[in-house]
């Protein structure tokens, strides 16, 4: 069945959606471990090098290693900088499997140091390997628009309510002539993504070196998530003789993000929304309120879209606070990014609470049930300077609206040798794994379709659950076709489904499959 079209469409339109990839939430820098497994080694405690220095750290199989690296590697008098790298050490024997989780912005470190570390490396067979990408919290170079914070630690930032385009436009233009005139004299044109692309080539051939191997047959095995897919898509592109094994999940279409314009990146919020409503139905009361006493999917989204159009109509406040359609959809579009585990404390369940709030809520003047919808400003994000400026050395040179007064992005351009002139058929020493869901808020399958077709003998896999990521439900045929990958290479024929292998009341807190069989 297709979803019905709604009323909340057009306020969807208004949420600015960044493609961010954790269920984790907000990586922050990692502290010392007090269990009985604790190694006292931190990041802070690690000198930088030039070579490949692990040490043990955090707890029991992880190492950890500050790699110096060129600025620029065609260029020396730039400088050097330093890279910070963890990995679960499964075997030295093992290949390495690079991951990174998404943003621009997002740190890996703290998935060397979950339990999904432990749980990749052996699920694959690979030692798991992450890292904080140039400009990202414990690597460098420091990154701010603000000239008094260049070397201060990344602060708290606020979310904005959204205004009318013109007003944003001429707000956001200021921002960025500001950020670009505070960048005049750093490093920031170095942290582009063709620049970690470099990183890892460097990475990989020093870990070569040190195994007794030529750096220059050195391949690599990538797994990236969201904005990681995209360090994953220039890497294929500008080393595809080096590709061993690639797994992108969650894709974004690397062509439309390198031109700045990415028009496309809410193609199936709609149909996540739908995705949502039919989940309910099949949950049941028992799981989902908004299912009492409803006959169908249709049913209830149009009690959503009914919620959205009462805030539009007749905004809640709460002392200053308004909530308002647009900032219940914000919250709504950050709930679909993972309906079970949550993003920033919001999820499928979230959603059906406050649509309920907003049908029990009186005239605008009354808190009853705003506590649930209340915009959530205070909680910790990554430093939003590094998502602009990493976005902004991507895009440079190329974006549409040059003649706009204030887009001036001089202090990002890159220096030549990091500049990525785009994407063209390109045939890959092996093929790329393409997976996305169908019910993906901010990256649509589409996207893995149109970068799946750059890259010869790729393939994509479509993971049948809703959210960002295939990590949302487990699923047998998913893991069987990942696994085969991993092991000798293989990919399915492109536009296999999988089906999870829950109930639809998993994604409201129901029962977990993989929990009750071990």
């Amino acid at each position: 069945m297709k979803p019905s079209t709604s009323s909340f469409t057009s306020g969807l339109l208004a949420v600015a959606a960044t493609a961010t990839a954790s269920p984790l939430g907000f990586a922050a820098i990692p502290k010392r471990q007090n269990t009985t497994q604790a190694i006292n080694t931190t990041f802070f405690d690690i000198s930088a090098s030039p070579e490949l220095n692990w040490i043990p750290c955090y707890k029991e199989n992880i190492q950890c290693t500050k790699l110096t690296v060129w600025l620029d590697y065609e260029d020396e008098s730039a400088g050097t900088t330093d890279i910070a790298f963890a990995r679960y050490l499964l075997s030295e024997d093992a290949e390495d499997l690079l991951f990174n989780p998404g943003g621009p912005g997002e740190s890996g470190l703290n998935f060397v140091l979950s339990p999904t570390g432990e749980e990749t490396a052996k699920k694959w067979g690979y030692n798991y390997v992450s890292f904080d990408p140039r400009g990202v919290q414990l690597s460098g170079p420091r990154l701010s628009c603000s000239p008094l914070a260049q070397n201060q630690s990344s602060t708290l930032r606020r979310r904005q309510d959204e205004g009318d385009l013109t007003t944003q436009w001429e707000q956001r233009a200021q921002i960025n002539t500001d950020c670009n005139d505070a960048n005049t004299n750093t490093n920031a044109k170095y942290v582009g993504t063709s620049a970690v692309v470099q990183d890892i080539m460097h990475f990989v051939e020093l870990q070569a070196v040190a195994r007794g191997k030529a750096p220059e047959e050195a391949t690599i095995n990538y797994y990236g998530v969201s904005y990681g897919t995209v360090i994953g898509q220039t890497l294929a592109a500008m080393y595809p003789d080096r590709i061993r094994r690639v797994l992108l999940d969650g894709n974004v279409y690397g062509e439309a993000y390198y031109q700045g314009w990415y028009s496309t990146s809410l193609d199936d919020l709609a149909y996540s929304i739908y995705t949502f409503a039919k989940l309910c139905f099949e949950a049941g009361t028992d799981w989902c309120a908004l299912a009492e006493g409803m006959s169908s999917p249709d049913d209830i989204q149009a009690r959503f879209d009914a919620a959205v159009d009462k805030l539009r109509n007749d905004p809640l406040q709460d002392g200053e606070t308004t909530i308002d359609d647009n900032a219940f959809l914000k919250q709504v579009l950050q709930a679909l990014y993972f309906p079970r585990t949550g993003n920033q404390g919001l999820n499928y369940s979230t959603i059906a609470e406050g649509v309920l709030r907003v049908e029990n809520a009186g005239p605008s003047n009354s808190t009853t049930g705003v506590e649930q919808l209340k915009k959530r400003d205070e909680f910790p994000y990554k430093n939003d300077d590094e998502i602009s400026i990493i976005t902004a050395v991507d895009i440079a040179g190329r974006y549409p609206w040059t003649t706009m007064a204030g887009f001036g992005m001089d202090s990002f351009i890159p220096p030549k040798s990091q500049y990525f002139p785009g994407f063209e058929q390109i045939n890959t020493s092996a093929p790329i794994l393409f997976i996305n869901t169908p019910a993906d808020p901010v990256t649509p399958r589409s996207a893995a379709y149109q970068m799946s077709h750059l890259f010869e003998g790729s393939s994509v896999i479509i993971h049948n659950a809703p959210g960002h990521g295939y990590s949302n439900a487990p699923s047998a045929c998913t893991d069987a076709l990942l696994a085969t990958y991993f092991a000798d290479g293989t990919v399915p024929e492109t536009d296999t489904w999988c089906e999870p292998d829950v109930e639809a009341n998993y994604y409201f807190g129901g029962p977990d499959p993989t929990e009750s069989s071990t």
